[in-house]
């Protein structure tokens, strides 16, 4: 504490055993989040943490209208906007600015692989008649790994891999 004095409420110095331990929680709720977490995380206290991130495509309209010439329509690309949070830095002679990213951690590489999610990510949950969201939970990931499409025997990604450096 700052200072002998305690902020004069007349506590004297003392030592205490200090007994400090990790709890597993359980499933928590991960749908609907402001900011979704991805990638591994070690820390030598706490253990390995890896979190995985799921989405679906939804098309602007539910009756989207297509022109087939010869092939049925094909998804060609899908783009992932992954946010993270930025704190703008200094700004140079010729207007441009730097940032740090404050939401990353270390400095590896990250290897980030996509795969078609085979599981229907419903908006309503049937069991209560459609009439309440749709709830998902971090212990779901076996649901997922399950109905996991574009993947190779070795669980590898063949629809696509990045490195992100």
């Amino acid at each position: 504490m700052i200072g002998d004095d305690h902020f004069q409420f007349g506590i004297k110095d003392q030592n205490a055993t200090v007994i400090a331990f990790n709890q597993d929680l359980g499933a928590v709720q991960t749908n609907n989040l402001t900011v979704n977490p991805l990638g591994i995380y070690h820390n030598t206290a706490f253990g390995r943490t890896t979190a995985h991130f799921v989405t679906q495509l939804s098309l602007p309209t539910t009756v989207p209208a297509f022109t087939m010439i010869n092939n049925p329509p094909m998804i060609e690309e899908v783009t992932l906007y992954i946010p993270y949070f930025s704190n703008k830095g200094i700004t140079d002679d010729e207007g441009i600015t730097s940032y740090t990213i404050d939401s990353v951690y270390g400095t590896s590489k990250l290897k980030l692989s996509v795969f078609e999610n085979g599981y229907f990510l419903r908006d309503f949950d049937p069991n209560t008649q459609f009439t309440e969201a749709q709830k998902y939970y971090s212990d779901q990931l076996v649901d997922f790994e399950n109905n996991k499409r574009g993947a190779s025997a070795d669980g590898t990604s063949i629809l696509g891999v990045r490195t992100i450096e």
